[in-house]
């Protein structure tokens, strides 16, 4: 029995410990944003809300699978840019998925 649990426990481990990025740059001062507030921000800026609907879902999928959601808007344009295509590489996004993403979340950064 014991075994068994291990070969179940370890590769659960090894996941979670891909997800995890390791970098000089540390993200614990940054404060998180749910993706409600994300999709409320985009909105108001004008997008669609299909679009809005669809895009938030994908960042939840996506980004809310190894980490916290943190706020787009707390972050200098090229650290934004630094870290989205960091995780962007992580998430394995298609390319359709990473311009979505990108322009989603570029517009919650206003």
């Amino acid at each position: 029995m014991q075994s068994f649990f291990c070969k179940l426990a370890l590769p659960a481990v090894l996941v979670m410990a891909g997800c995890a990025t390791s970098s000089s740059l540390s993200n614990a001062n940054v404060p998180e944003a749910h993706p409600r507030l994300i999709a409320t921000r985009v909105q108001s800026s004008g997008w669609p809300e299909k679009e809005t609907h669809r895009a938030s879902a994908l960042y939840a999928l996506k980004c809310g699978r190894c980490h916290k959601f943190y706020d787009p808007a707390a972050y200098a344009s090229d650290d934004w840019d630094m870290w989205f295509h960091k995780m962007s590489r992580k998430a394995k996004l298609e390319p359709a998925q990473e311009k979505l993403l990108s322009e989603y979340l570029g517009a919650a950064q206003k």
